[in-house]
């Protein structure tokens, strides 16, 4: 445990302290609570895999500032405690990786509770998505957008992409039906992806496994219920991105919510595969879920 870390949460590994020179007095402080112990068990593998956050080129900067957000949702977040650690640290890591700050308002990326609380997912956020583009030197344009009834979309596709988008008028009654994305890679190659609304749930009910939260007992907390628009925009800039360079694709790789299921003995030597441009991963995890059948 380090300094900054001790600072924060006291010295959580003593299971009994004793007064000097009075026996009488001695006091037992009662075992670790089982919070502190889950604790101490992520510091532990944290520690473990720290050498190959550097690996990946993290800075002891951006490892100690996930941490600490970490621990202070850790002590709020029971279900996140009770997953596993190792998933817990490979989710970091992959936030670590992508420059990306988890579980804050800003909505970067979230590291969450999955299948019955056993197993922490890594899921990046529509604003993280955004980030990571803008950032890329591979990267020149992006533009994501949602259409309402009102408006008129004109949408060109071939060898000179095109979007043309008049807003309808405002002060009227105005209802989301579809979202689209544009990109521009510095090479100017230009890919535009548009959905419906109907398109996406359509998407989202058939396909249970790949959309659990949505599916699931918690479906009234699933971001596809409490934030269905930047969902649906998420999902649309991740199929537009998946037609850019390998560079910018790796994101969808390590997206959660869009790409196949991470085995609980995630390694980050697979992280080390996605930074050395091999960003398809093997195995596939395929939980089995509770769903739901709704009338």
């Amino acid at each position: 445990m380090t300094e900054t870390e001790k600072n924060l949460w006291g010295d959580v590994s003593a299971v009994e302290r004793k007064e000097p020179n009075n026996e009488k007095n001695t006091k037992k402080v009662p075992i670790l609570k089982e919070m502190d112990l889950k604790i101490n068990g992520f510091l532990e593998e944290l520690n473990n895999k720290r050498k190959e956050f550097y690996a990946l080129g993290c800075s002891n900067e951006v490892v100690d500032k996930i941490t600490n957000i970490l621990l202070l949702d850790l002590r709020s977040n029971e279900s996140l405690l009770n997953c596993n650690p190792t998933s817990i640290v490979s989710a970091m890591a992959k936030a670590a990786f992508m420059k990306l700050t988890p579980n804050t308002p800003l909505g970067e990326c979230y590291i969450l509770p999955r299948y019955k609380n056993t197993y922490a997912e890594f899921q990046i956020g529509y604003k993280g998505y955004l980030k990571y583009f803008r950032n890329s030197p591979l990267a020149k344009k992006v533009n994501v957008q949602m259409v309402y009834n009102n408006d008129i979309v004109e949408i060109e596709k071939g060898t000179y992409p095109k979007v043309t988008h008049k807003v309808g008028k405002m002060g009227e009654k105005r209802e989301v039906i579809g979202y689209y994305a544009e990109c521009i890679s510095a090479n100017d190659d230009h890919q535009i992806v548009e959905m419906s609304k109907d398109e996406i749930l359509e998407m989202i009910i058939k396909n249970p496994k790949r959309y659990p939260s949505f599916h699931g007992e918690k479906k009234k907390d699933s971001p596809w219920v409490t934030d269905f628009d930047a969902m649906a925009r998420k999902t649309v800039l991740a199929q537009c991105l998946s037609y850019m360079p390998l560079e910018i694709q790796k994101i969808i790789a390590l997206d959660s919510s869009i790409t196949c299921y991470i085995p609980d003995d995630l390694h980050l030597l697979e992280i080390s595969d996605l930074k050395n441009n091999k960003y398809e991963l093997e195995k596939k995890y395929e939980p089995e879920l509770e769903i739901i059948q709704e009338n």
